[in-house]
This record gives structure tokens, C-alpha cells and sequence, in this order.
């Protein structure tokens, strides 16, 4: 029903357009135009309003004919109270209802014959009780059907063994089946999105098995935008997930609580009968903290709810368990992402081990996907190049023999022939260095980048340098890339002024901390004992 009173304020008091008003309050301006003019050739109504007028009253005045009657006496009212029981049922909806509701047709009365409602009547006469009695429409739950998650507001904290700092605070995550209220949690340190896949993991292994919709809650790990919860952006990572596990993600409304009432009120009560308790206690390990949680849990889950005689738990077990969808025979694995670009010797870097790849990806962005166990690496269009066993293995090189070109048709790539010129072009113990190094590796191509890193040296310091460097690393048995690294520096002056030079500080130090041996001997001791 159109708000007539804010209408007559709006005109009398503020002064607003017919335009405005409308625009405001949701209807046209031809609409208000003709009420404002019911409303003054009405001789029984005047402005201010008394305070017994509603929008009811003046919807009677002005608008039943002259000797009608309310509209409560001229339509059968429906029983609203019925109706929001019966909607909480499985397959029941409002469309339903009112067909029942009309079905029956006009109806005697003392006042005479009722009609039915249309359905846009209906459905507001409904909408307007929910409002009178503070509620709100039931979102249908059936068994096995959704499942919805959230964080606990309160966080906990773990005890540090060795400073004795409670430093280290650990999120509460909560998992509520909507039919049952069946419960799981689990406490987390890191809020990231491996941490949001774990758990939920370890949810649905909890459950024994998935449901088809999930209504998690807005936080990042799981949306990254939820504007108009028509189309939110989900989290890639937990798409997948999602996608994996057969399950349809559905996040709640932003900052609306009662889209997801279930894990809500759970949160609540974790809180006050768990988390503050536990607050109390010590915790050295996030593995005692949720020992302690889940035994806690299965407590609550197992008591017997304060207004039905059954508990969380045998609900579950009688009603939702067997309704849930299967669990596929493996778990989901969080991939690791990250676009690298392939150099020229044919290898990528990721987690600090190389990989190869067919040559003709040389200079381009390539895409890794990265498992616990598994490396996969796409091109740009999204095909699979390659898979490799992931390394764990710093500095580790895994190379593929056929990636590698079996010739060169110029020195413009990275190749054994490009290294040796080049070092040759500035001495003989540079280019002892780089065959040592090429000749230490299984394949050539797992040494460029080092060859590469060696040569780079002489535009840094100068080539004399380096080649009195690689000299001293000839004659030492030390032809490696963090040798000459580490010792460069001292050949990158005079060499012969930086060998006075240390042997000066070493002597300074010596003259400066050297001191008299007799003042420890037995008898000056003695001597010093006496003069106290």
C-alpha cells in the first residue's frame, strides 16, 4: 500500500513536487496528483491529520464509493499465520498457497459475499504481517541440501614454549548443516586461501559427504566482490574446489545475517558455551587446540535441543546423512599459480628449481600450476606444454632431453659455443672456469645461467679482474660460480696493494691486543695477593 500520510507530509510540510514525491516513495506523479486532490475535495479530512488516521482510513475515504466498506469486509482475509508454517515445509511456496487460497472462491458473510485476493494482494497482505510480527520469509531447508560457513568472532591464542607470548592467534571456522544444525569447526593461524581450502576439506570429510549448495560467508579468501549477490566474483581457488567436490557455491547476501541463520546461530553458541571457556586455557599447539574444540564440539552436537527431543547429531544421522552427495575418490589439491617467462636456456624457475620446456617457448610467459606433488605448465592460450614431479629440492635442475636443440644456427641464444667465445675474449683462466663449469653439469644447459652470471662480472669490475680471479680459482680447484662471487671483490683493485694492505691490519691488530705475559704468571699473582 502507497504511504498516503508521508505523501501529505511531503506535499504540506516539505513542499516537494509531485515529481519528487513520487520518485521517492516508489510510485508516479500521476498517482500522487490524484490523491492530493481526493484528499482536498474530501470535506472530511484536513491537514494536520488527527491521530487516529492511518493509511487505511484515508484509502477508505477516498477511495470506496460513497457508502462502500472496508476492503477487510469486502475480500477474505488469508491466515497468514498458517501460511508462514506451511511455507517452512519441503516443495510449498506462495504461488501454491494462493491457488488453494483462491480455489475456494467467494464466500457468505454477515456483510455480505467475500471474494478472494489476487495474488499481487495476497502476497503484500502476507509481506505486511511478516513486517507487523518483526519477521521475515523462511529460506526453505531440507535435509542434505545445503551447508553453510563462517568465521567465529572471538579468536583464541596459542602460547609461545619458549618466550611465554601469547602471540599467535588462531580464527575459528565453523560449518553448519541448515536441516540439522550439525555442527564442525576448526581452529586455523593462517586465513589464507590454503587455510580456507583445508578446512573445508576437512568439513566435508567431517559430514561424509558434500551437499549440493554451499552458502559460505563475504570474507576474501572465499568472494572478492559480492555487490549485487546476482553475479558475485568468486575466489578462483575455491571455484575449483567447489567444482571438485560437486557442490554449487551460493554465498550470502553482504552484512545480511538471516541468509545464513543456521551457522550463525552456531557461531553464537560455539562462542558462549566453547570459545570463552577455552580462553581460559593454555594452548602450546594449534593440534591440542582443536582436540579440544572437537571434543567439546561433539558435546554440543550430541545434547538434545532445548525445544525438539532429538539432538543435532540424531538428526543428522537419521534424516541428512544419506542425502548427501558422494565424496569423489580423491581430494582437492590447492594449485600454486604463476606466470614466469622461459630463458634461454630453455628452463623455467619456480620454488627455487629449474624445469625445462620445449624450445620454442624460449622468451615467453608461460603459466605454472603447481600441486603438492605435481608441476603443470600451460601457455599463454591455456594448453598444457608440460607436467613435471615437483621438486622440493632447492637449486635442483630437471631437464628433459628432447626440450633441448640438438644445433645452433647463430651465437644470438645461449649455447656452449656463445660461452666459450665469449670467455675466451677476455683469458685463458676464464675460459678454464666456464668449461669446468659446462663439464660439471649433465646437460650444458643447466650451467648457462651460472656462465652467464661468471661473464657478467667483467662489465661490473673489468675483465683484468676477472681473469686474475679465475686464475686464482684454477690453481685452488675452485671453478664455481660463488667462488668467484664471494672472492671477486678483492681482485677488484691492485692485487698486490689489497695483499700489503691485509697483512698491514693483520699486524695493527696483532700490535693492538698483544699484552705482557709476566702480569699472569704465578709469582706476580702472589706479589698482587700481598699488596692487599
Amino acid at each position: 500500500m502507497i504511504d498516503y500520510v508521508q505523501i501529505l507530509k511531503m506535499h504540506y510540510l516539505m513542499h516537494f513536487s509531485s515529481r519528487e514525491i513520487g520518485a521517492s516513495l516508489g510510485c508516479s506523479k500521476t498517482t500522487v496528483n490524484d490523491f492530493l486532490k481526493r484528499f482536498r475535495d474530501c470535506k472530511e479530512l484536513s491537514f494536520p491529520l488527527k491521530s487516529d488516521v492511518s493509511n487505511g482510513t484515508l484509502y477508505d475515504l477516498l477511495y470506496q464509493k460513497k457508502g462502500g466498506v472496508s476492503s477487510s469486509l469486502l475480500y477474505v482475509e488469508p491466515d497468514c499465520e498458517a501460511i508462514y508454517k506451511v511455507l517452512a515445509k519441503k516443495g510449498q511456496t506462495l504461488k501454491r498457497l494462493w491457488r488453494k487460497y483462491n480455489a475456494v472462491g467467494n464466500r457468505p458473510s454477515p456483510e455480505g459475499m467475500r471474494r478472494p485476493y489476487s495474488y499481487r494482494q495476497f502476497c503484500k497482505h502476507f509481506s505486511d504481517w511478516l513486517g507487523a510480527k518483526n519477521l521475515t520469509c523462511r529460506i526453505p531447508r531440507f535435509p542434505g541440501q545445503n551447508v553453510e560457513l563462517d568465521f567465529a568472532g572471538m579468536q583464541l591464542r596459542l602460547k609461545n614454549l619458549y618466550t611465554g607470548d601469547f602471540n599467535t592467534k588462531v580464527t575459528i571456522f565453523l560449518a553448519t548443516m541448515s536441516f540439522s544444525d550439525y555442527c564442525y569447526a576448526e581452529g586455523l593461524v593462517k586465513c589464507n586461501i590454503q587455510g580456507w581450502l583445508a578446512v573445508n576439506t576437512n568439513a566435508v570429510h567431517f559430514f561424509g559427504g558434500v551437499t549440493p549448495v554451499t552458502t559460505n560467508d563475504n570474507c576474501k579468501v572465499a568472494v572478492i566482490e559480492n555487490r549485487d549477490w546476482i553475479d558475485p566474483v568468486i575466489n578462483k581457488d575455491f571455484q575449483e574446489w567447489a567444482d571438485h567436490y560437486n557442490t554449487t557455491l551460493l554465498p550470502a547476501k553482504v552484512r545480511k545475517p538471516k541468509f545464513k541463520p543456521h551457522v550463525e546461530g552456531a557461531v553464537k553458541i560455539v562462542t558462549q558455551h566453547i570459545l570463552v571457556e577455552m580462553q581460559e586455557m593454555v594452548f602450546y599447539s594449534l593440534a591440542d587446540l582443536n582436540a579440544e574444540l572437537w571434543k567439546r564440539l561433539a558435546v554440543m552436537n550430541a545434547a538434545p535441543f532445548t525445544a525438539k527431543p532429538s539432538s543435532r547429531l540424531e538428526m543428522f544421522n537419521s534424516q541428512e546423512r544419506e542425502m548427501l552427495l558422494p565424496l569423489p575418490g580423491t581430494d582437492y589439491e590447492y594449485l600454486e599459480r604463476k606466470e614466469v617467462r622461459v630463458y634461454q636456456d630453455f628452463h623455467i624457475r619456480f620454488d627455487k628449481s629449474f624445469y625445462s620446456i620445449p624450445e620454442r617457448f624460449v622468451k615467453q610467459k608461460v603459466e605454472v600450476r603447481a600441486t603438492i606433488s605435481l608441476l603443470s605448465i600451460y601457455s599463454e592460450r591455456g594448453e598444457l606444454v608440460w607436467k613435471w614431479v615437483r621438486s622440493h629440492s632447492p637449486g635442483s635442475w630437471n631437464t628433459e632431453p628432447t626440450h633441448l636443440p640438438k644445433m645452433f644456427s647463430d651465437y644470438l641464444q645461449w649455447s656452449v659455443p656463445f660461452f666459450q667465445g665469449w670467455a675466451s675474449s677476455i683469458g685463458v683462466n676464464t675460459r678454464a672456469v666456464i668449461d669446468k663449469m659446462l663439464e660439471g653439469v649433465e646437460y650444458p644447459e643447466q650451467a648457462y645461467r651460472k656462465c652467464m652470471g661468471v661473464l657478467g662480472f667483467a662489465k661490473k669490475y673489468s675483465k683484468e679482474a676477472l681473469e686474475a680471479c679465475c686464475c686464482e680459482a684454477v690453481l685452488r680447484g675452485r671453478c664455481s660460480y660463488n667462488y668467484i662471487k664471494n672472492t671477486l671483490i678483492s681482485f677488484a683493485e691492485d692485487p698486490e696493494e689489497s695483499v700489503v694492505q691485509r697483512e698491514n691490519t693483520t699486524s695493527a691488530c696483532v700490535d693492538t691486543f698483544k699484552v705482557d705475559g709476566n702480569r699472569y704468571s704465578l709469582q706476580a699473582l702472589l706479589e698482587k695477593q700481598e699488596e692487599k
